[in-house]
């Protein structure tokens, strides 16, 4: 299961860097890359993250159980006033 999930994370990964964010020779600095950077290991952790909740894999549950308690309260008392 895991290698499934690391199989499709990182054919979308390979897809983002080839097609979306193209990596040019002249392109150096924090400015340019780090952006790149940060939007292509965000969008393959949640690639990943969503393959592995789609086939059960045990890891998932405590992730999700951490990001709802301590997230999502914070959200929902910001947002709407109430947790």
């Amino acid at each position: 299961k895991v290698f499934f999930a690391t199989g499709i994370m990182s054919a979308v990964m390979y897809a983002m860097i080839t097609v979306l964010f193209p990596l040019y020779r002249d392109e150096r600095g924090w400015r340019v890359l780090a952006p790149k950077f940060v939007a292509v290991c965000a969008v393959g952790a949640v690639v990943y993250f969503a393959i592995c909740w789609l086939l059960n894999v045990d890891e998932t549950r405590l992730i999700r159980r951490l990001t709802q308690t301590k997230y999502l309260r914070k959200i929902r008392q910001k947002v709407w006033g109430r947790g």
